[in-house]
């Protein structure tokens, strides 16, 4: 299922799109179940099921058995003394065909630059740990603005850790089961590495993500060809009146290889990663029936 179909929500129905012959598939079951699932997005596949998830729930659908499990989040003890607060997913700049295997990665939306965790959804409940994330890069973009503080968060390589990125920091952390934190810096010309006290600035309701600094995206594992894949706006350029958007290339240790830019006008966010090449939805499709895909020619050979 995962290899061979692109899976999406429309409404309250589910699709799948096969790529091998080009049908699609209405499943139309969720229906009934639209107080749960209205305002939910697809997460990811986890083992045989589709994951749903809004901000206060995760919904396993397996559309096999035709069964649904919804877990409230907010029963967890970790979460009871905010539940005037929303979670977060990892929804970020950039989605792709997710898979999960061991868990399922969240944090809460606390807007605290002092008291960080990560929580793992093993398909029954949630167990928290405490990174460590340097208090000095939360420091930052909490100054700058505090709603970007939560941060963009995919299962790494191993399928055993968590890849986790701020909007406006360039650093990487990646996050084992224990919490052990590793933290990564990709060196790229055209990043200037992120939020820093040289260009901290703080955000305003014009310039909610300040045009002085950089915004960094998801981070996706590419287990096919052990490669990670990261979405860049690079600083405002005054003379273009724009960002200019990448799609950037990195090994398995996080170090960068290559970038394809990418025209926002013809392309979105999403990612489609397959054993036989990587590509991104396009934003024109002749008609709103069908999703269309462009391979993206990926140079891992540059330095």
């Amino acid at each position: 299922m995962k290899n061979e179909n692109i899976i999406y929500k429309q409404n309250e129905d589910i699709y799948f799109y096969n790529i091998k012959d080009s049908t699609t598939i209405r499943d139309t079951f969720l229906r009934q179940y639209d107080y749960l699932v209205s305002g939910s997005q697809i997460k990811g596949i986890y083992k045989e099921d589709i994951i749903l998830a809004s901000f206060d729930r995760i919904l396993s659908y397996n559309w096999r058995n035709k069964t649904i499990h919804p877990f409230n989040l907010r029963v967890s003890d970790e979460l009871k003394s905010n539940t005037s607060e929303n979670l977060s997913f990892g929804f970020g700049f950039g989605t792709s065909n997710r898979t999960y295997t061991n868990f399922i990665p969240l944090v809460p939306w606390e807007k605290s630059d002092t008291n960080f965790k990560l929580g793992l959804y093993n398909g029954n409940e949630v167990s928290f740990i405490s990174p460590k994330i340097p208090q000095n890069t939360l420091s930052l973009i909490y100054r700058s603005n505090k709603n970007l503080i939560s941060p963009s968060m995919e299962t790494d390589l191993t399928g055993e850790g968590v890849s986790l990125v701020f909007a406006l920091s360039c650093r990487i952390f990646n996050i084992d089961h224990l919490g052990r934190v590793n933290e990564f810096i990709v060196e790229d010309d055209d990043c200037i590495c992120g939020i820093n006290e040289d260009n901290f600035v703080v955000a305003t309701v014009s310039n909610y993500f300040p045009k002085e600094i950089p915004i960094y995206g998801n981070v996706f594992p590419d287990r096919y060809r052990n490669h990670y894949y990261q979405f860049f706006k690079s600083e405002w350029d005054p003379q273009l009146n724009k960002r200019k958007i990448y799609l950037r290339v990195m090994d398995e240790n996080y170090k960068y290889l290559s970038k394809v830019e990418i025209n926002w006008d013809q392309y979105n966010a999403q990612l489609l990663i397959l054993p036989e090449a990587v590509f991104i939805q396009s934003n024109n499709a002749p008609d709103e029936s069908h999703l269309y895909f462009y391979k993206i020619e990926l140079n891992n050979n540059e330095s």
